[in-house]
């Protein structure tokens, strides 16, 4: 209902040059005097900045829910491979490969697909945070 009424306001604004504006001096002489700049700007350039503010906020919101989507994945990733390099070190195996890490990810993200670049990443990261002999 929202988005009706505010492309409802968006689409007269927009049309008003045409339709509005030229229609208030025809029935209305007594309002001849409206016309021009002031006209322009009351029944154009407000209601179009209006809505036009009134969309960009849900815009922004759907970019900045993206950007911390894709945050939120890089920190699933990490924290999937660093309980895997866990349960190695626990387990006494070693070493943790890309392509095991990368396997162990996919596995766990099945929503997903990971790319092994994601992983070697996190990999490096856990390394170098963890002074990891590589």
């Amino acid at each position: 209902v929202i988005i009706g009424m505010n492309g409802f306001t968006l689409v007269a604004a927009a049309t008003a040059p045409a339709f509005i504006i030229p229609q208030v001096a025809t029935y209305y002489p007594s309002l001849a005097w409206l016309g021009g700049a002031a006209a322009f700007w009351g029944l154009v350039i407000i209601p179009v900045v209006f809505s036009v503010l009134f969309f960009s906020g849900p815009l922004l919101r759907v970019l900045g829910v993206r950007r911390e989507n894709r945050a939120r994945e890089a920190r699933n990733v990490r924290r999937q491979v660093l309980g895997l390099v866990y349960r190695e070190a626990l387990a006494g195996r070693g070493s943790v490969t890309v392509e095991a890490a990368t396997a162990h990810v996919q596995a766990r993200m099945k929503g997903r697909t990971v790319d092994p670049s994601e992983v070697e990443a996190a990999l490096h990261q856990l390394a170098a945070e963890f002074d990891a002999d590589v």
